[in-house]
């Protein structure tokens, strides 16, 4: 289970600056085949396909996407329309994505929306503004930008993200992490933002802020908010880290389960500094360890068994069962798959030279995939105290590796598509969503204008008491 949105991150360090580039067209039969060639491909392979929506449903958007297809169609406008299936399939590791060449002009020729917005599940919060104008306020309420809704932005973007069931969490944190990306890709490139917005005073007003690149929002960004940047420089140097709080308590960050992103971004393996760490804090004789998960999308089963091994004091059960589609599949949900082998299956035990002192875990939404997995053990387990917000993927059932990568003959837009089918319990009728915290503290808009962690306060207060 890979880092589903590293391409977004690498799109934003590019430095070039250029001008709106135009659109290759593609015809209503050239649509209409790849729609047809990508919803073959999600009933041969993909394992949760009708876990949360009926094959009547399925079928259904297809149908309803074929008779939206233009006589002629965008690139951007075919991605869009494609996007949909993530609202019906509700996988967060089914990643529809907007063609190489796409990708290849937004990294050298597009200007963007050069605010960073929150989005809290109702409003739009401006946090940081990077535009050269600097005329709205940070801590601005937007209303709109260029004429339409941020209720309508937020609810067009979020409804064909990637999610696991119906979790929120995760489409929202990807929305606040990548939003002047996600702008572009359902809305097109512009010259300029007309915004409406209430300032802090709760005044109506309205500016126009000039679309800028990558380049001119990182120079910005730098010279504006030095300590933000430093902060977001220290945290590029290490994916796995350790800080003594006091005599008695530390944090341990882990930023990936992936080892790729480790050694790539971080130059770190994961099982070696896991195994550092540990011994560090029992060497200290640490009491109280936190584990913040926040914002890990997950990577490697067998690192979050290699972490647990080392947390848990008995037994444990990572994964109940692993399935997959059989080759002559049904449409039912529950007949198209058959049992097979998957990583960690079984009962584990701890490590002799675990931590046995009290854990507390940080999650949010985007504590996704195998962050998610680690997390529904901990409580599963009563292990630890979980704190934070629901994290990004389901604590029922999920899908991972390994993946079928196809790209779409016509207009080349990119799906990867799951193909083992993790069940880690029984999936209740009502409960379609990601492990829930024992303490739920969400991030509010005044937290990041502060550049506060009412999550590590709470912990830590709790700790003191």
């Amino acid at each position: 289970m890979k880092y589903t949105f590293l391409h977004l991150c690498i799109l934003f360090t590019t430095l070039n600056c250029q001008s709106i580039q135009a659109q290759e067209l593609f015809t209503e039969l050239e649509i209409k085949e790849d729609i047809a060639y990508l919803e073959e491909q999600l009933i041969r392979y993909h394992p949760n396909l009708f876990l949360y929506s009926k094959q009547d449903e399925f079928d259904s958007l297809t149908e309803d996407l074929k008779s939206k297809v233009q006589e002629e169609t965008t690139e951007l406008e075919a991605y869009r329309l494609l996007a949909s299936y993530s609202e019906i399939i509700r996988d967060g590791h089914t990643s529809i994505t907007p063609s190489n060449k796409i990708f290849s002009s937004f990294q050298v020729d597009t200007t963007l929306f050069p605010l960073r917005i929150y989005w809290d599940g109702d409003s739009m919060h401006t946090i940081m503004d990077f535009s050269n104008e600097q005329l709205i306020p940070n801590g601005s309420r937007i209303l709109s930008i260029n004429e339409y809704s941020v209720e309508e932005i937020a609810g067009s973007i979020l409804t064909s993200l990637q999610h696991d069931g119906d979790n929120l969490t995760y489409p929202t944190w990807i929305l606040n992490n990548f939003f002047s990306a996600y702008f572009y890709f359902y809305y097109g490139e512009f010259d300029e933002f007309r915004i409406g917005y209430k300032d802090p005073d709760g005044r109506n007003n309205s500016s126009r802020l000039k679309a800028l690149c990558k380049k001119d929002i990182a120079k910005n960004r730098n010279s504006r908010y030095p300590d933000y940047s430093k902060q977001y420089r220290l945290e590029k140097k290490s994916g796995i880290t350790i800080e003594q709080i006091d005599d008695l308590s530390a944090v341990l960050t882990i930023k990936s389960f992936d080892n790729g992103i480790l050694l790539k971004e971080y130059h770190q393996r994961f099982r070696p500094s896991i195994r550092r760490q540990i011994k560090k804090v029992r060497k200290n004789g640490t009491e109280n360890l936190i584990v913040d998960l926040r914002g890990n999308q997950g990577g490697r089963l067998s690192n979050g068994h290699f972490l647990l091994k080392r947390l848990m004091p008995h037994r444990y059960i990572m994964v109940e069962c692993f399935t997959k589609v059989k080759k002559k599949c049904s449409h039912i949900a529950n007949a198209r798959n058959k049992p097979t082998y998957g990583p960690i299956l079984g009962i584990k035990k701890p490590n002799k030279k675990r931590f046995n002192g009290k854990v507390y875990f940080l999650v949010d939404g985007g504590s996704f995939s195998c962050s998610g997995i680690v997390t529904h053990v901990i409580k599963s387990y009563n292990r630890g105290i979980i704190v934070g917000e629901e994290t990004g993927g389901s604590a029922y059932s999920l899908v991972g590796s390994p993946n079928k990568k196809i790209t779409l003959p016509n207009t080349g837009i990119n799906v990867s598509i799951p193909r083992l089918q993790f069940i880690l319990q029984d999936l209740k009728e009502t409960e379609k969503s990601g492990t829930q915290p024992d303490v739920m503290i969400p991030v509010t808009p005044s937290d990041l204008l502060q550049n506060q962690d009412s999550v590590i306060e709470y912990i830590l207060e709790e700790i003191a008491n």
